[in-house]
């Protein structure tokens, strides 16, 4: 007993002391050793699926967490290890790098997302499988302006887009690889949609072709240009690439060479040069002007087909027909006519004598050459090298000044002690803070940044476009042949006025519209029963303004199957145009010719005395038969009573300045544009 009795107190301090622990109070700032972490937030992605190219690279999810908890952070795991180098620190998207498939399979990698607060979600990587075929191209016929050619796919059942770029267009995007091109494409085709509601893959799968293709058209390009057609597979749910690009160069056709040949004699004087070019044993149309000589030398760099200085005229001037036919509706023969150098222009000067304003001590090269009947180049070009020389300092004081601001005009002046050339602008404020410390290099940067015009002497005009409520800074200091010609940059700050609205307001007067049709059967207005009216509704065109105002204007914009509608300042910024180009409407008498089946916005702004823009009125009218007035009698009641609606007043209301546009050179580098396929 004594040894067992000796055994239990040697153990007592050791219950004691476990007791002591399992009694003890637990402090309120203890945290258990595994928490249990509550699931109070959620993940949201952007998309389930992510379907990505042949030739991999760097993408971002879209995704937004639901009651976050600050400091935490995303996290995520691929399944496969071509689905890698995931970046969680930009805010609100996923980075992740995916691996070429090299493979003739596709592949699926399943990616977790993760978040502690947030159960686990997932999305898959779709990588399509290298489709092992290729096409047939025959090129059926070639013009001036487009080619056609038949495609025939080896596998004929798997869908392709077809596509055309002409050389500049290729060269600016700095295009390398098949891959680079089915990208452009994307980026192409999801603007293209943005007007329709449609995403990049809707057009694909809309363009998207499958089989042999003949008669196909890429439309509105240049003569003897060598174009780029090429084709490539898609996965039609997706619009990933699903196979190497076939690329095929196509020449469009240039006008037979005749025989001609050019006198040209021309004088230096500074960045002048004064040119006389006339035709030496040949009577028919011809054209001379001037390029830059680090435009052609540009060019020879990078266009290989393009071997001297005759050629790059050649190419650039196959590139101004284009444009101006294309983009500026006219006709080859009108092209032909307006810059044939033989004759007299309006003021009597021979056309064949032409002055240049050119960049000091710059490399130029005078081309002049026969022209066919669509203006093309069809002769050899006679080149002439021309250096341009230094420019004299001038004395000129120019004194600015700003006057009738309003919201967004103003009436800029110009006061001069002499003629010699100078350059004028405005610019906001806060622009202007960024183009230097001194005039030196603010007149550097405005001669190297923006566009100008040359003036001489005194100078007045009325500008519109300004924002309202924005601090501006008129400017003018000399300036020829590219370089400044004084050392003073003369300024005059002003502010337009704010953009809450005017005193004047303008509604537009619902006085419904009417079938054409029934109003035929009106005296007098039995024309609306022709062809051009046939399925139209007419519409009165009345409107009630409040106010003392000086100018409005109103249009109408038909937004059938389109969701870009514009927003009030893209509204005023067209009436402001519209004021400018064609003056103020006035109230006489009117109407509009409405579509059947349409949606139609009508927009009206109005001026008040003090130059304040009011509100923009918005009416917006959706065309039915069942919609229509059926009571013809109204409209005619309506015609002959007191309503009225608008007419164009005789006046604009702001001053526009007229430029003489004599040759191409003078609007700038002719910009390249995508070829559309004729379907």
């Amino acid at each position: 007993m004594r040894t067992i009795t000796k055994m239990l107190w040697s153990l007592l301090p050791l219950l004691c002391i476990a007791f002591a622990a399992s009694c003890t109070p637990e402090s309120p700032t203890d945290e258990p050793v595994n928490p249990v972490v509550k699931k109070d937030s959620t993940i949201i992605l952007s998309k389930s699926k992510y379907d990505v190219g042949l030739a991999g690279g760097s993408y971002l999810l879209e995704y937004t967490i639901e009651n976050p908890h600050q400091g935490e952070k995303i996290s995520a795991e691929a399944a496969e290890s071509w689905v890698k180098d995931f970046n969680f620190g930009i805010t609100g998207a996923l980075g992740f790098t995916v691996e070429a498939n090299d493979t003739d399979a596709a592949r699926d990698c399943v990616v977790t997302v993760k978040y502690r607060f947030a159960e686990d979600v997932y999305f898959v990587v779709k990588q399509g499988a290298k489709v092992n075929a290729g096409f047939t191209v025959e090129v059926v016929s070639t013009d001036y302006f487009s080619y056609t050619v038949n495609v025939k796919p080896d596998n004929k059942t798997q869908p392709y887009i077809v596509m055309s770029a002409d050389p500049k267009y290729i060269a600016a995007s700095g295009f390398e690889t098949g891959e680079d091109f089915y990208e452009d494409d994307l980026a192409y085709f999801g603007w293209l949609g943005q007007f329709y509601g449609e995403s990049a893959v809707d057009v694909i799968q809309t363009r998207a072709k499958v089989g042999d293709q003949y008669g196909i058209n890429p439309g509105k390009g240049a003569s003897g240009v060598p174009y780029t057609f090429y084709c490539y597979y898609i996965d039609y749910e997706s619009g990933a690439l699903m196979s190497e690009v076939t690329f095929v160069e196509i020449y469009t056709k240039a006008p037979e060479k005749i025989a001609a040949d050019f006198n040209v004699e021309y004088s230096v004087d500074g960045c002048v040069v004064t040119a006389d070019v006339t035709p030496n044993g040949y009577d028919g149309a011809y054209y001379f002007d001037m390029l830059n000589g680090l435009m052609v030398d540009d060019y020879l760099a990078s266009f290989d087909f393009l071997e001297n200085e005759g050629d790059v005229a050649e190419f650039y001037w196959s590139f101004a027909v284009q444009d101006m036919m294309f983009n500026g509706n006219m006709s080859g023969d009108t092209i032909r006519d307006y810059y044939n150098c033989q004759g007299l222009y309006e003021d009597g000067t021979p056309r064949s004598h032409f002055e240049f304003e050119l960049l000091a001590n710059h490399t130029y090269y005078l081309f002049a050459f026969a022209m066919e009947e669509n203006g093309l180049c069809c002769s050899e070009p006679k080149i002439v090298k021309i250096e341009t020389g230094s420019v004299p300092m001038s004395d000129n004081v120019i004194t600015p000044s700003v006057s009738k601001v309003t919201v967004q005009t103003a009436y800029i002046k110009f006061e001069t002690t002499n003629d010699d050339y100078y350059i004028a602008g405005w610019e906001k404020a806060s622009d202007w803070a960024t183009y230097g410390n001194t005039d030196a290099e603010r007149q550097q940067y405005l001669l190297t940044h923006l566009s100008y015009e040359f003036i001489q002497g005194d100078y007045e005009q009325n500008v519109i476009g300004l924002e309202g409520g924005t601090d501006y800074i008129l400017y003018a200091f000399g300036s020829r042949g590219g370089v400044a010609t004084t050392q003073q940059i003369w300024t005059c700050p002003f502010s337009t006025k704010s953009t809450d609205a005017g005193n004047a307001t303008i509604e537009f007067v619902d006085n419904g519209y009417y079938a054409a049709e029934d109003l035929a059967e009106l005296p007098g207005w039995e024309f609306f029963g022709g062809d051009y009216y046939s399925g139209t509704f007419i519409l009165p065109l009345e409107y009630h303004i409040e106010g003392e105002w000086q100018a409005f204007y109103s249009n109408i914009y038909n937004w059938t199957g389109r969701n870009d509608l514009y927003n009030d300042t893209q509204y005023r910024d067209g009436l402001v145009w519209a004021i400018d180009q064609y003056g103020s409407m006035n109230l006489d008498k009117s109407y509009s010719i409405l579509q059947n089946d349409s949606f139609y916005i009508i927009a009206s702004m109005v001026i008040d005395t003090e130059g304040q823009y009011s509100e923009i009125s918005k009416f917006e009218v959706s065309t039915s038969y069942d919609g229509a007035r059926t009571n013809a009698e109204d409209f005619e009641k309506w015609w002959n009573g007191d309503n009225s609606g608008p007419g164009l007043s005789a006046k604009p209301l702001f001053a526009k300045k007229l430029v003489k546009d004599n040759k191409v050179s003078e609007k700038g580098e002719i910009a390249s544009v995508r070829m559309e396929i004729e379907e």
